[in-house]
């Protein structure tokens, strides 16, 4: 949906990508296994990870609002 505009990238990435990246890193010695097989096998959820990457990528200290009270604080 995302890779064709239906949803909206920005805050979709921003409220996902810590997670998807984990997965997708933990997932993909099995996806390079699943690939021999069909090399397209989890090809958007690798295109999802990568957006995500390249998100956090660009905001190497996160997203969290400047000045706003962390949880607990």
């Amino acid at each position: 949906c995302m890779k064709y505009g239906l949803l909206e990238k920005a805050s979709f990435i921003d409220a996902v990508a810590g997670p998807i990246i984990g997965v997708y890193r933990s997932m993909k010695p099995v996806i390079a296994i699943m690939r021999e097989a069909d090399p397209a096998t989890y090809e958007n959820f690798e295109y999802l990870a990568t957006e995500c990457k390249l998100f956090a990528d660009r905001r190497p200290s996160g997203s969290y609002p400047k000045n706003f009270p962390r949880f607990g604080d």
